[in-house]
C-alpha cells in the first residue's frame, strides 16, 4: 500500500510539473506575441505634420496634415504655421524666403513664419532630435510658373526666388523612402536664391 501511494504522489508530482511547464510556456508565447505585436505598431508608426497657410485675400486656411494640399491656386502665401505630432522627441523648424532674403527667424512648432504682408517664394523645412533620426520630412512648393516642384526634403529649399508660392505639400515618411525621391512633379527643386 505503502507503495502504491508513493507511485501515486511521483505521478502527481509528475503531473504538477508538466502542468507547470505548460503554464510557463504559455506566459512566453503570450508575452512574445505582445513584443511582436507592439513591435509592429511602432514599426508601421509616423509621426503627423499639420499645416496652414495665410494670404491677404482669404486670411487662415483650414489644417492640412500628411501630404494634403494647402494653400489657394494664385493667392501667394504670406504666412505659414507648422506643427508635428510625434511620439518622438523632436521638433519641426522652419524659414521662410520673402522680400529677396531668408527670415532666419528659425520658427518652430506652430510659431508663425512670414509677415502676412509679402509673398512667400521659397521655405525650408527641418525636424529635430530622434524624430530626425527616424524620419524624414518632405515638402513641395507651387507656383504660377513652375507648377508643382520636386519634393525636397530635410532643410533643403524649394520655391523659386521670382515666384510667389500658392500651394505647398508636406508630409514625413521613413528614412530614405524614395517613393518621395524618385516623384518626378517638376524637374525642379528650387530656382534663384
Amino acid at each position: 500500500m505503502k507503495n502504491k501511494k508513493e507511485k501515486i504522489a511521483k505521478e502527481i508530482s509528475v503531473y504538477k510539473k508538466e502542468i507547470l511547464l505548460i503554464i510557463i510556456a504559455i506566459i512566453i508565447l503570450l508575452f512574445s506575441l505582445v513584443n511582436l505585436i507592439i513591435f509592429n505598431i511602432n514599426k508601421n508608426y509616423v509621426p503627423t505634420v499639420i499645416y496652414r497657410t495665410y494670404t491677404k485675400e482669404n486670411g487662415w486656411t483650414k489644417w492640412s496634415k500628411n501630404g494634403n494640399i494647402n494653400g489657394f491656386k494664385n493667392k501667394g502665401i504670406t504666412g505659414i504655421q507648422i506643427k508635428l505630432d510625434s511620439k518622438y522627441k523632436g521638433h519641426v523648424f522652419y524659414d521662410t524666403y520673402y522680400n529677396g532674403k531668408w527670415s532666419y527667424s528659425n520658427n518652430h512648432d506652430g510659431e508663425t513664419s512670414g509677415n502676412k504682408k509679402d509673398n512667400i517664394t521659397g521655405i525650408r523645412i527641418n525636424i529635430t532630435d530622434d524624430t530626425f533620426n527616424r524620419y524624414s520630412i518632405y515638402y513641395t512648393t507651387h507656383n504660377k510658373e513652375d507648377k508643382w516642384m520636386l519634393f525636397n526634403k530635410d532643410g533643403r529649399q524649394s520655391g523659386n526666388a521670382k515666384m510667389k508660392i500658392d500651394m505647398i505639400r508636406i508630409t514625413i515618411s521613413q528614412k530614405d523612402d524614395y517613393n518621395y525621391e524618385k516623384t518626378k512633379i517638376r524637374k525642379t527643386r528650387y530656382k534663384n536664391f
